[in-house]
């Protein structure tokens, strides 16, 4: 049997230890967003360029956003995030891309900008979420 801790003068909820190591095990509960070019070669020349819109996640801010994805269930977004983002091993971050597409579209370059920006916005939803009703 688990129990949940809550500090009952805040109202928040305890982290496990597991999850305070998980959050904090590198210095800071940090995520990242990247905006990239990505070039492909096709034998001797260059073949086709394209720009990604992409994320780190922290995995207990993850997590604990999944176990609790009810409160973001009118957040197209952050659901597209829990739905699709998968751990990688390497960096023990949850990874995400959101955007790529190539980049002779004249547009992409602003697009790639307003996508990189949405997906900001949601990672900070996420991190506000964990803020707002974890005790950290």
């Amino acid at each position: 049997m688990s129990f949940i801790w809550i500090n009952f003068l805040t109202m928040k909820k305890t982290l496990t230890e597991k999850e305070w190591f998980e959050l904090y095990w590198d210095g800071w509960p940090y995520s990242e967003t990247y905006l990239t070019f990505e070039q492909r070669f096709l034998d001797d020349k260059p073949a086709r360029e394209f720009i990604v819109v992409s994320a780190i996640i922290n995995p207990t801010t993850f997590k604990l956003c999944k176990k609790n994805k009810n409160v973001f269930k009118d957040d197209n977004l952050v659901n597209f995030i829990l739905e699709n983002a998968w751990y990688e091993r390497s960096i023990k971050y949850y990874k995400i891309v959101t955007l790529k597409q190539q980049s002779s579209i004249p547009s992409s370059l602003e697009t790639a900008k307003i996508a990189k920006k949405e997906l900001e916005k949601a990672i900070l939803r996420m991190h506000k979420f964990i803020m707002d009703n974890y005790q950290i």
